[in-house]
């Protein structure tokens, strides 16, 4: 079967009347290899042209690859011009918050309580309450050892400096 390049001048007023113009059904039969059925029905695709929001969203100190890239990821043109753009800081701010694995809250109690991050960030790991791992406050070394000789002396019934306790426990 042979294909007809030929439009006729009924086909281009058709054409005309779905908003084709003469160009667009030569370029589509001729060079796409459409059927003239096809060329003369399909509406052509709308391209939007953003002239007065483009101006505003400028004005707002956004360009216009970030005005089209909102549009595409769903906002309105208006919201997309007018929404001022974020800064480094605010990005980073916004995902700290996201990516947060312990309230902001106990942190900044914790902090206060002169606890470290890390500190709190370990006790939590271990299992403990929230309020505590923030207000309880770390032991310094003095605290630890005599704690250490404690428990040591509670289990292995010895210790630093607690022997002869110890054996008086033995003897008992």
């Amino acid at each position: 079967m042979a294909y007809s390049y030929y439009i006729t001048p009924e086909q281009y007023e058709i054409a005309a009347k779905n908003g084709i113009r003469a160009n667009t059904l030569n370029t589509r039969v001729r060079s796409y290899g459409w059927s003239i059925e096809r060329a003369i029905s399909q509406p052509i695709q709308k391209h939007y042209v953003w002239g007065e929001l483009l101006k505003v969203a400028n004005k707002n100190g956004i360009g216009y690859k970030t005005f089209y890239t909102r549009i595409k990821r769903g906002m309105t043109p208006q919201e997309a011009a007018s929404i001022p753009v974020k800064t480094k800081e605010e990005v980073v701010n916004t995902m700290t918050e996201r990516t947060r694995k312990y309230p902001k809250f106990f942190l900044d109690l914790a902090r206060s309580n002169g606890i470290s991050k890390d500190t709190f960030g370990y006790r939590m790991r271990r299992g403990w309450d929230p309020m505590d791992a923030a207000t309880l406050k770390p032991m310094n070394k003095k605290e630890a050892s005599v704690l250490a000789d404690k428990t040591a002396f509670r289990f292995f019934k010895f210790g630093r400096g607690l022997e002869s306790k110890a054996k008086v426990v033995a003897v008992k």
